[in-house]
């Protein structure tokens, strides 16, 4: 391994992109209950079915 510090950048940054991409849901939240409506425990289980089937789809085997 010549340049170590270019391995830590590159899994930095696939970290980062993998928060980033985890916290869109949460961000959207406020548009997505107003045009469908949804109280705040419909919006949970949403945000629950969501992220299973996430992490189902991603742990595949």
């Amino acid at each position: 391994m010549k340049n170590p510090w270019i391995v830590l950048a590159f899994l930095f940054g696939v970290n980062l992109l993998n928060y980033i991409d985890r916290q869109i849901l949460f961000a959207v939240f406020p548009p997505i209950q107003a045009e469908l409506g949804l109280s705040d425990t419909q919006l949970g289980l949403l945000a629950r079915i969501t992220r299973t089937a996430m992490l189902e789809v991603l742990n595949q085997d």
